[in-house]
């Protein structure tokens, strides 16, 4: 069923490719993933040492899998203990990690290779991050005080 097995491509990050196919460069392997400015352009470097550039799928939510039309069947494919007794999404449960584990390998299957910045908050990121790469939330300032200067129009 091409609907659901596509649902997770809600919207695509414009962060673009694959890996780059270039050899292991072992100055550059450090174990983590980092990036590095080479010859004045600016990449990742995975934790092997080499060089490549996130294409991720951004808006990875369980709750659009729980909506009224998709509901029953991703229980079924799932189990049921992918909703906790508070009725919403149970990252701790069996059915989170068979569901994560199929968006992982759906995402892969299409040539992506990062979980974009919008995977939800609710997905614990030990359930993927050494599956794939993925996008960290870091709220390093609140987004409200852009508001807060008047915009003059000419």
């Amino acid at each position: 069923m091409q609907t659901v097995r596509f649902g997770l491509l809600i919207a695509v990050t414009t962060l673009f490719a694959a890996t780059i196919g270039q050899a292991a460069d072992a100055d550059r392997a450090t174990g983590y993933i980092h990036v590095e400015q080479i010859d004045g352009v600016w990449w990742f470097i995975n934790a092997d040492g080499e060089k490549f550039v996130s294409i991720g799928v951004n808006h990875i939510e369980p709750h659009l899998w729980m909506a009224p039309y998709n509901k029953a069947a991703t229980l079924k494919k799932y189990g049921s203990d992918m909703i906790g007794p508070d009725g919403h999404f149970n990252t701790n449960g069996d059915a989170a990690r068979k569901w994560i584990d199929a968006q992982v390998k759906t995402t892969q299957e299409l040539g992506f290779n990062t979980f974009g910045k919008h995977t939800h908050p609710a997905i614990d990121p030990e359930l993927y991050q050494e599956q794939i790469y993925y996008i960290a939330s870091l709220d390093t300032a609140p987004l409200a005080g852009w508001q807060a200067t008047p915009l003059t129009v000419f």
